[in-house]
């Protein structure tokens, strides 16, 4: 039964507030569209501020202010985003305050029938959006990306090149329309600091480099995203105890490795760059010889204007046991062209795999990761002596 029937000015007793209290939620309902809206990737959200005193009333003000003035504080070589590449949102603000409030963040999906709740994210202090940017610029400090180039687009159309910057555009990457689910829990469990699932975000990873690589499209944005936001994810220590593989600190004396060679300096500043990644030697000559292979594809497509090596590369579904018969049918190979200039490159994958053992312990889609990340960055490992054409891709 609906009370007052139909009578438009009796439509107020089906709503068990008092008109004081009606009045309070209709002030906040237009608070929270003119101050605390904000949007990405076709989606609306909230930041819906909690003072921790009721007297503190100065993230209403920054809200505020952030809107009036968001041309001017957009403008600001400061500004930094971090849920996507549009200059739209206030989480950098927020960052620099003190914890003195908490925000929740209601995302969600509204058109004319409805209003859908995506995801509803609780008790975030300033402090941990913090965090949130402090990884971000550890990322993008890293030499390997602060001239990494990404194609930029306007109104869906490329319109060139800009410099990359690690936002959730990078899980959005991975995680596209047919996965929202996924990412907006991902993206959830970065904001509250909750565990995030290695092999999950690994396996998306190596899924779309395999579907590119399959479909002739070069990997090298998809592998340095990839490890951008493996990174990132590391930095806020969100794979909890996440460990794989066999980690040794010494090689056996009977091997010996030029420590002064180029090649190994070249290699042990990408292994110092990201200890957290390539902390075992499997994972070194895994990525090491993805190196030596790109070398062998550049040489060939010099020579032949074709890379017929690929199809030894199972779609890059590789483990263990085919690792580690590519290797002699790389150097073979190489010899066949009479341009082997890789040996150094060669004697440290080899005492690699001897230091790693029998058991890896990597997953395929691991090892696949880290071998195309081998592969794409085969450029920084080009040395006086040896044949440009084997950076070619």
């Amino acid at each position: 039964m609906v009370s007052g029937g139909f009578d438009q000015s009796l439509a107020w007793k089906n709503y068990p507030v008092c008109l004081d209290c009606a009045l309070a939620l209709e002030r906040g309902k237009r608070y929270l569209n003119d101050f605390c809206h904000f949007s990405f990737y076709g989606y609306d959200y909230y930041i819906i501020p909690k003072p921790l005193l009721n007297e503190n009333t100065i993230v209403y003000e920054i809200l505020k202010n952030f809107q009036e003035d968001t041309e001017k504080i957009k403008l600001t070589d400061k500004y930094e985003s971090l849920m996507s590449d549009a200059r739209e949102e206030i989480f950098g603000t927020l960052a620099e305050k003190e914890n003195s409030f908490l925000c929740n963040i209601l995302i969600y999906k509204e058109d004319k029938r409805s209003f859908k709740i995506i995801r509803y994210i609780e008790d975030i202090f300033p402090s941990r959006l913090k965090q949130l940017f402090d990884a971000k610029n550890v990322i993008e400090s890293k030499p390997y990306f602060k001239d990494f180039q990404v194609p930029a687009f306007k109104d869906q159309k490329r319109i060139g090149e800009k410099q990359y910057k690690f936002t959730f555009e990078t899980l959005r990457y991975f995680f596209g329309r047919y996965a929202d689910v996924y990412f907006f829990d991902i993206v959830g469990r970065i904001f509250s600091g909750k565990e995030v699932s290695y092999p999950f975000i690994l396996y998306e990873i190596a899924r779309k480099i395999r579907d590119q690589h399959n479909h002739g499209i070069p990997t090298k944005e998809t592998a340095f995203r990839g490890l951008a936001l493996l990174a990132y994810l590391d930095e806020l220590e969100l794979f909890g105890k996440h460990k794989g593989g066999r980690t040794m600190t010494t090689l056996p004396k009977s091997i010996v490795i030029d420590g002064s060679s180029e090649t190994k300096k070249k290699a042990d500043a990408i292994f110092d760059e990201f200890p957290a990644f390539f902390d075992t030697a499997a994972k070194r000559a895994v990525f090491l010889e993805g190196v030596l292979c790109q070398k062998l594809l550049g040489i060939q497509h010099h020579e032949r204007g074709a890379t017929p090596f690929r199809t030894k590369l199972q779609g890059l579904r590789l483990d263990q046991k085919t690792i580690q018969a590519l290797l002699p049918q790389i150097q073979n190979k190489l010899e066949e062209y009479k341009a082997n200039y890789y040996r150094d490159l060669e004697q440290i994958i080899s005492a690699s795999m001897i230091e790693a053992g029998d058991e890896w312990i990597m997953s395929k889609d691991e090892i696949s990761f880290y071998f195309v990340l081998g592969m794409n960055l085969a450029s920084q490992f080009t040395t006086k002596k040896q044949d440009n054409e084997g950076d070619k891709k």
